[in-house]
């Protein structure tokens, strides 16, 4: 897990400025602090959710929403809907993601059951530190980039990289299969390698080659330097 993006309203109600200016530094610099990437669409200036955010919410590993009072055109105050949607789009897209509400929205919306905290304006340590420890949770499930060298059962044998259509990788944790990853893969002199990236210190790992027509996997096991693929049967 490395980056993480960063939704917020870039022009906060009047009544509310200095303090969403004050959360947004704070849950910045939290982010930062578990060394993290925050990306923004602060720069792009809008209030919809554009294909470009679309985008680097897609490039991102999680989404963190602060959904704080903003003024709509006949100047009610009120969530601002662009932060609910990048949210709901993040969730929709199987991303991590957490809000950081203001206490007339708590629980609001589509996703009311799923994570968040409310912040209080005069205290925002408590917020923030149930965001730290969101963070954390989600590092350690992310788990870590990972080099495996990969070969053939056979001995005397080596992959072609050449030859070698898609590489992906499956992990078991807590007694269930995930889906399968992309992986990617990397010639060496005298090896190939699979790069992945994260996988969770307590994760069993099975890789699965795609070379011409054939089909290489190996079976589940604790992550090593090293693993053997077999080839399967049509």
């Amino acid at each position: 897990m490395q980056q993480v993006f960063l939704s917020f309203t870039y022009s906060p109600h009047p009544d509310h400025v200095d303090e969403t200016r004050a959360l947004l530094q704070r849950v910045t610099a939290v982010i930062e602090s578990m060394d993290l990437r925050v990306v923004t669409g602060e720069d792009l200036g809008g209030e919809t959710l554009t294909d470009e955010i679309r985008q680097r919410i897609d490039k991102s590993d999680a989404l963190v929403a602060l959904v704080t009072p903003w003024r709509d055109r006949q100047g009610n105050k009120v969530a601002p809907p662009w932060v609910n949607d990048e949210f709901t789009y993040a969730k929709a897209k199987d991303k991590r993601a957490f809000r950081i509400m203001h206490p007339d929205y708590a629980g609001a919306g589509m996703y009311a059951a799923h994570e968040y905290t409310v912040y209080d304006k005069n205290n925002l340590a408590d917020a923030l530190v149930k965001l730290m420890k969101t963070l954390a949770l989600w590092k350690r499930q992310s788990g870590r980039p990972m080099r495996i060298e990969i070969a053939p059962d056979v001995a005397g044998q080596r992959f072609d990289p050449a030859r070698v259509s898609e590489c992906e990788f499956q992990l078991f944790i807590d007694y269930e299969e995930t889906g399968w990853r992309k992986a990617k893969i990397w010639p060496e002199p005298g090896a190939l390698f699979a790069y992945l990236p994260g996988v969770p210190d307590d994760a069993k790992l099975r890789l699965r080659m795609k070379i011409d027509s054939e089909t290489w996997q190996s079976d589940f096991q604790s992550p090593v330097g090293r693993m053997q693929l077999s080839r399967r049967q049509p």
